[in-house]
């Protein structure tokens, strides 16, 4: 033992005058020990090291010395290690001629000596992930006080997620746009996607008669067929019931005929209420004629709500004959 560690004594000292990049060979169970690897890391401080074994490590200590500081280190075998890894020489470690992988089973830091979490960059601002070195462009991630960048090129190229303090988030295309969020999200450049919508409707060339037999009431126009996304349908019921809150626009048509010289109305029913805002009037010429109705307004709506389209007959009772009728409602905010 005592033999073994004059030996090393001797081969540091000779590496202090000049001795070439000696490489460091496992020598027991084909495994070098932290102990072994510390008396070595002396020549490797000087003249670098080549690892030619698994190097086994129970702790950070071996880097207090920095050995890894050599650029010309490698490590030609797997490096395990049981617990942080810290100091100057860590970020020379990654960079090293590797011909396997660095495995660690406790927390990383980069740039702090207390890393919390597997992997830590500390609490400066800057690049912290720079996935194609293309000089002072940023292709990775980036904090610049409270944001958090993602780049991706340059001047015409740059993608920017940022958090303002107001909890608005900027998607940025274009490093020449806006420099200012006009609204909690706010894009320079197109969006695709789908929206929240629902439609139903029906049409009959041959009409399906309505019996208007009390004056004023709103008679539930039917459907028979839907396009939906975000919506239900009741085929039962006629009728449209969101699956997300918000604000919807309305738009709808109705056609049909009914008595001379009556007046009708036309709106959307929300949990059986006719809605004012979207009521439109048409007041027949003569019986017989076809007229088409339409109508548009906003509504905000829950996912207890149920939209049903109807018609009334105002000042009269009588029957009229129903062709065809749709109503869409696409959500437009909140």
């Amino acid at each position: 033992m005592y033999k073994k560690i004059l030996i090393w004594i001797l081969i540091s000292l000779i590496s202090l005058v000049g001795i070439p990049a000696l490489n460091i060979n496992p020598i027991d169970d084909g495994q070098i020990s932290s102990v072994n690897l510390f008396s070595r890391s002396l020549i490797c401080l000087i003249t670098g090291c080549t690892m030619e074994g698994d190097i086994d490590m129970g702790g950070n200590s071996i880097f207090n010395v920095n050995w890894v500081n050599k650029t010309n280190t490698n490590i030609n075998g797997t490096l395990n290690v049981d617990e942080n890894i810290t100091g100057q020489g860590f970020a020379n470690a990654l960079q090293a001629n590797r011909s396997e992988d660095v495995h660690f089973d406790k927390n990383v830091g980069i740039g702090t000596t207390t890393p919390d979490y597997p992997l830590s960059f500390g609490a400066t601002t800057g690049t912290k992930i720079q996935l194609y070195d293309t000089g002072s462009n940023l292709y990775g991630l980036a904090i610049q006080a409270s944001d958090l960048q993602i780049g991706s090129g340059g001047a015409t190229t740059k993608i920017t997620l940022r958090q303002q303090p107001n909890g608005a988030i900027w998607l940025q295309a274009d490093a020449n746009g806006v420099t200012i969020p006009n609204g909690d999200l706010d894009v320079t450049g197109n969006i695709t996607g789908n929206q929240i919508y629902g439609e139903m409707w029906y049409h009959n060339h041959t009409a399906t008669e309505l019996d208007f037999a009390v004056d004023g009431l709103f008679y539930n126009l039917t459907f028979d067929n839907s396009d939906l996304n975000g919506f239900t349908f009741n085929d039962a019921e006629d009728s449209l019931t969101p699956l997300v809150n918000g604000k919807y626009k309305v738009s709808w048509m109705a056609s049909g005929d009914g008595q001379n010289n009556h007046e009708y109305y036309t709106t959307i029913l929300v949990n059986g209420v006719d809605y004012d805002r979207c009521e439109a009037h048409k007041k027949m010429t003569a019986g017989g004629d076809i007229v088409t109705m339409t109508g548009n307004c906003f509504v905000d709506l829950v996912t207890t709500d149920y939209v049903q389209l109807g018609t009334a007959d105002v000042g009269a009772t009588g029957t009229g004959n129903y062709y065809s009728a749709n109503l869409n409602l696409i959500r437009i905010g909140d």
